[in-house]
Parts: structure tokens; sequence; C-alpha cells
């Protein structure tokens, strides 16, 4: 089969990683890299995971391939000092004393690590997917088209599924149900950073949701570089504000939550995800249209986060392969 997928998140890199072990497949992304949000955000020498902080696992599938990570040296464990503060009172994490990885030296290091042998067509945006004579038809904003292809799955946020999937398709009218969250990131370094006493904290009650020390994680440096992750709520509410404002708010809030002036820092910049997680836990695993040869993955099929990705992606390519 000729496959096309859509989207070079960590849900359809794993799902184009298995089909093309038998098929042609192509991976088309909107953004100029791959990774989704598994991302790394550079600035001259500064490194900035500004996306999923960490992994773990809770199933054999994915301890499997974070197994297969170690040995390849794409990700290394963090040994984090980790910290909550719920409504105001701080206290250690129990919860978090167990394995988390990162990858080595940025978390897009594991995209890039199972794009490598893929054929990945990056800046590439599909605007439109038309099925005629049982083949799919790929059209791009800038008028490129891809022809021929017998199977399409789209690897992306489920609100960008619904502009894009074809109306006739058999899951089309359930995606609408699967809302997802946003979130604003803020990276900043200075070298004066102080030590707060944790590498992460995280956050309830407050506008912010987590503070990482991003160069506490292995071959960062030793430059101070923090990363802050705002509130759900909060950032459903703004994330179409002015980025001035909301940059000004979130350093507030940190200066609050933290006693230091995080406005006066040497870098400091802000990143908005309309799409950082989904608003509630589902059990659809992926979806497949088996006449149109139309099929959807992500973390929005499970809980959200990179192992929901995986494991979408995984279950997806292998229902496929059993039925080619």
């Amino acid at each position: 089969m000729n496959i096309a997928i859509i989207g070079a998140g960590l849900s359809g890199l794993t799902c184009a990683n298995i089909l093309s072990q038998q098929h042609q497949v192509t991976v088309f992304e909107k953004a100029r890299g791959v990774s989704g949000r598994l991302s790394t955000r550079r600035s001259e020498d500064l490194r900035f995971d500004h996306g999923a902080q960490f992994i773990r696992a809770r199933s054999d599938v994915f301890m499997s391939f974070i197994d297969e990570l170690v040995d390849q040296q794409i990700i290394s464990s963090w040994d984090a000092r980790f910290k909550e503060i719920n409504h105001g009172i701080s206290s250690e994490v129990e919860s978090f004393k167990q394995d988390n990885y990162v990858g080595i030296p940025g978390m897009n290091q594991i995209g890039k690590f199972l794009a490598k042998t893929l054929d990945v067509s990056i800046d590439t945006r599909i605007k439109e997917v038309t099925y005629k004579d049982k083949t799919h038809i790929l059209t791009t904003e800038n008028g490129d088209v891809f022809e021929h292809f017998d199977q399409v799955i789209f690897a992306i946020p489920s609100d960008q599924l619904i502009d894009l999937l074809p109306a006739n398709v058999s899951f089309a009218n359930e995606i609408p149900d699967f809302k997802m969250r946003a979130c604003a990131t803020l990276m900043i370094s200075d070298p004066n950073l102080p030590d707060f006493g944790f590498d992460a904290c995280q956050i309830t009650g407050h506008d912010l949701s987590w503070l990482s020390v991003n160069n506490s994680k292995p071959e960062r440096g030793n430059y101070p570089c923090i990363v802050i992750h705002s509130s759900h709520d909060w950032a459903d509410q703004h994330a179409f504000d002015d980025r001035d404002w909301m940059k000004s708010h979130l350093l507030s809030e940190a200066k609050d939550l933290f006693d230091y002036d995080f406005s006066s820092a040497k870098h400091s910049n802000l990143h908005v995800w309309l799409y950082s997680n989904i608003a509630k836990v589902n059990d659809a695993v992926y979806y497949r249209d088996e006449k149109m040869n139309i099929s959807a993955c992500g973390d929005w099929c499970l809980r959200g986060n990179v192992e929901s990705a995986y494991l979408s992606g995984y279950e997806l390519a292998h229902a496929l392969l059993e039925n080619s």
C-alpha cells in the first residue's frame, strides 16, 4: 500500500515506522521539524523543552520503546528533585519518585530518531483530502497535489482534524467530542537565576501549573534555563489575548509563587500551545473507516500524554498490518 500520514508527532512517527516495514509511507508535517509537543526550542546556545517535560511508562509496550531509546542513547533518566505547590501549600511529590526519562540533549531527539529513516515532508500543510476512484488525493495550502494514496492516517490534534477530515468518514461526527486544551509556556534564562531547591514543581490552584529547571536535565549544560507552563484553565481563557500581556501576567504569577522577579531575566519568551492536552480521559485508542481507508490516531484518543500518543499510533499500525 501507498500510505500518507498527516502529522509528525510521536503518534504519527510511531505509526509510520511500523507501517514502513511493509508499505510505502510518506509523512506530511506542517511545521519546520518533526516531534510535535516533544519539542525543544533553541535560542543561540540555550535549549528549552517547552512541550512535554519527560516521559514515563505504565504499559509494557511503551516500556519496551523506552528501553530501545535508552539503548540507542536517545533518552536518559532524569533524577530530579520534585516539589508540589497545592493552593499555596508546598510539599515533596512521592509519585514522581520513579523512572522519568528525557531526550538528550533535548526532548525533540525522540522524534528525530523515529524520523531518520522515514520519508518526511516538512513545511507542508495539507489543506484538503479528497477520495476519488478508491484512492486519496492530498492538496497543500500552496496548491501542491499528492496523489494515489491507498490509505490516509491523520495524526493531528482532534480540533484540527475536524476541519480536515472528509465529512462522509464514518467517525467524523464523533471527533467534536474530543476537546483539547491550551497551555502557555514561558522560557526564561539568566545567569543569576537562583537554586530554588527543586528541579521541577507541579502547581495547582494557580494560573501556573508547572516550573522546571531545564538545565537540571542531562546534557543541557549549566546555563540556568527555566520552563514555566500555565494552567489549562487560564490558557483556555486567554490563548488569543495579547502576547505581551499574557507574558507579563505569568511572570507576575511566578514572582508571587517563588519570590523571584523573573521579569529581569536576560532571556524570556512565550509560546502558546493551542492543543496541549485533552479535557477528559478517553478510551478510543484510534479511529478507522475500513471502507474509505481513513484512520486517525493521537494522544487525544486516550489520556493526552506521551505514552497515549505512542500507544495510539502503535495499535493503529498493527491493526492495519493485520488487515493488509
